[in-house]
């Protein structure tokens, strides 16, 4: 039967209908935003895609262009050194512009690319030339400092490709055009970072100049130019060496075969007379280096004007150029400094699996030595057109300084050429030749020919009283001569008679309390100590430390020899305590001014160690005779006859 109702299913079907239709109406805005989004992905998608594509296609043509570089490049060696971005060519130069490949790239002309140097004609009209941005006393340090932003040098080669490491950044050498600018080192540079770029190029201008060599085909190897500085910077931020080299190579041996294949070496000093160049660890190295190696020649080179101030100073009086002579023989490699601490490591390392510090130290100096001896003789030769007074002044003066500092043979060299010009010039009887002959009699001296020495001496002596009379300083100083010399040959009696003639003249015209008076007052103390008057000698030594306290203070390290003095003298009189303190004196002069290693040092130190010996040994015996007097005193009061004579014999034996 039916029914009017509507049934319960049907009933739920349109309700739910009513639903779905106020659902959607509520919830078409959110469908439409879903639809917009998802459009808007498939749109991104779609631009990874291509962005993907494109990408891949960037990679492609830079592989291909890569290749192509790598093709022209080789083209282009056997035409011409393409041009470097920042690089405006020679007006002289052919300009290879019209062959270009878009990008910067290093020359790869058929050369050994490692030897590369820069040209000195290039340091000095485009490196340091008009329009550089690089100033005359600008140091590396200054245009190039490795622990901050690229400077000159480094922007050089900022973007241009290595062409060793086929990486971006390239060495400043591999961007220059042209064989006027660059080419195949003929020499390689040795110096500091701290030197002036003024005084390099000044150098190495003078250094062609001297030797006749074309600065356009002079070609320098020097590291700051030459070595690629962008990957000495990224080695540093890696805490890695500055040898820009992996560290399984063998470093040592391929820098050996550099300066090997360069084959000269140029060691800058500067200055002269205390060298930057001695406290660095590579510098020292790689002169060593270069000296040892079979076929590579070294030349020490310094600035102009440095060679001008070392001039004047052997026309002054020599001073800093004996302080020069005393700082090569304290030159230690193993304090010298390096930049990367490493490096100075590895180095010392090397070295002293090798020569070892003292063979390398002995080598160095001996060749510095060499250095100061040319450079002195050169300057003399320079002057010997002249053949004036002035010639004859500056050979004495430059033999005076040869011969301290042990060159005999160069000094007698220099004497007998101004010998020639003061008897030419001067004539036979002039207070020049005088004084040339005792300077030969000094050289004569010191290799032993004391015959020759007295000759010459005796000729000095003889014009001196003709010219100045007997009472002059300089006769005094001849006659002092003569008496050294006696002395030597064992003729104590005539070198006591030359030695107070030489006195009465210095208190005459110098007064008692002048330093040459003092020395004159030590030879005859040293005279009479031989002879065994030490209380004569005593008395002399104190004259002579009581002049030297008015002339030159406490301090003086001649002072402190006259301390010395007395304290042997004191020593040979029995008086040790006493000398132990003369002795304790003169250490405390010698050893902050000397240094505890100098010879002088280490006498006088020996000296004192046997006055305390002595003086401990004297005291002991004093107390043990004192004890065995006492015991003595005892026993005999005990009247035993066989004890008191032992006693007795043991106060008598010897030690």
């Amino acid at each position: 039967m039916a029914s009017d109702n509507p049934k319960p299913r049907e009933v739920a079907t349109a309700e739910q209908a009513v639903v779905q239709e106020r659902l959607a109406d509520t919830t078409t805005p959110w469908k439409k935003q879903v639809e917009e989004l998802k459009k808007q992905v498939q749109d991104l998608q779609q631009k990874l895609a291509s962005s993907n594509r494109a990408k891949q296609n960037a990679e492609e043509r830079l592989r291909a262009a890569n290749m192509e570089i790598e093709r022209l490049q080789q083209k282009l060696a056997s035409i011409h050194p393409p041009v470097a971005a920042d690089h405006e060519p020679n007006q002289g130069a052919t300009n290879n512009s019209d062959i270009s490949v878009g990008l910067n790239t290093c020359n790869t002309e058929d050369k050994d690319l490692d030897t590369l140097g820069v040209s000195v004609f290039h340091l000095e009209h485009d490196f340091l030339g008009r329009g550089s941005q690089v100033a005359r006393s600008s140091k590396i340090y200054d245009i190039e400092n490795l622990k901050g932003p690229p400077g000159i040098i480094r922007k050089k080669g900022a973007g241009v490709v290595c062409p060793l490491d086929g990486h971006m950044g390239a060495a400043y050498v591999h961007c220059l055009e042209g064989e006027d600018h660059f080419g195949e080192a003929t020499h390689m540079l040795s110096y500091s970072w701290d030197y002036s770029i003024g005084d390099i190029v000044d150098t190495l201008s003078d250094f062609c100049l001297k030797n006749q060599l074309d600065p356009k085909r002079t070609y320098i190897w020097i590291c700051c130019l030459c070595v690629n500085q962008h990957r000495v910077v990224k080695n540093a931020a890696l805490q890695n060496s500055g040898m820009t080299i992996p560290s399984h190579v063998d470093f040592f041996a391929i820098f050996g075969e550099k300066v090997k294949k360069i084959g000269h070496l140029l060691a800058m000093m500067a200055p002269w007379s205390a060298p930057v160049y001695l406290t660095r660890v590579w510098c020292i190295f790689e002169i060593f280096t270069a000296h040892t190696t079979d076929g590579c020649q070294v030349d020490i080179v310094m600035p102009p004007t440095e060679k001008l101030s070392l001039e004047q100073d052997v026309i002054d009086n020599g001073s800093s150029i004996n302080a020069l002579y005393e700082t090569l023989g304290k030159t230690h490699v193993e304090n010298a400094k390096a930049s990367v601490e490493s490096d100075r490591l590895a180095i010392l390392s090397q070295i002293e699996s090798g020569a070892g510090y003292q063979g390398l130290n002995n080598e160095v100096n001996s060749l510095l030595r060499g250095w100061m001896l040319g450079v002195i003789t050169e300057l003399a030769e320079t002057r010997e057109n002249t053949y004036d007074e002035d010639y004859a002044i500056f050979c004495n003066q430059a033999g005076i300084v040869l011969q301290k500092n042990g060159e005999p043979d160069a000094a007698m060299h220099l004497f007998q050429s101004a010998l020639a010009v003061c008897e030419d010039m001067l004539g036979e009887n002039s207070f020049g030749t005088a004084t040339t002959y005792n300077n030969i009699g000094a050289v004569l001296e010191v290799k032993g020919d004391y015959n020759d020495a007295l000759l010459q001496y005796s000729k000095a002596l003889t014009i001196q009283e003709k010219v100045l009379g007997k009472y002059h300083p300089a006769v005094a100083t001849t006659y002092s001569n003569i008496g050294l010399v006696l002395q030597r040959m064992g003729d104590f009696n005539s070198a006591l008679s030359k030695y107070e003639e030489c006195l009465a003249i210095g208190v005459s015209t110098l007064g008692r309390h002048h330093t040459d008076v003092a020395t004159t007052y030590n030879n005859i103390g040293s005279i009479l100590w031989e002879i065994g008057d030490y209380e004569g000698a005593l008395l002399k030594h104190k004259e002579a430390l009581a002049a030297r306290l008015s002339a030159l203070g406490k301090n003086h390290p001649d002072t402190a020899q006259s301390f010395h003095n007395i304290g042997s003298t004191l020593v040979k009189q029995g008086n040790y305590d006493e000398a132990l303190l003369k002795f304790e004196e003169c250490l405390a002069i010698w050893e902050p001014v000397l240094g505890r290693d100098h010879p002088n040092t280490k006498e006088c130190m020996k000296l004192k160690q046997i006055a305390a010996g002595k003086a401990r040994r004297e005291w002991s015996q004093v107390t043990m005779e004192h004890e065995q007097s006492n015991w003595l005193e005892e026993w005999q009061a005990q009247e035993d006859p066989e004890l008191i004579a032992a006693l007795e014999a043991s106060l008598l034996s010897p030690e």
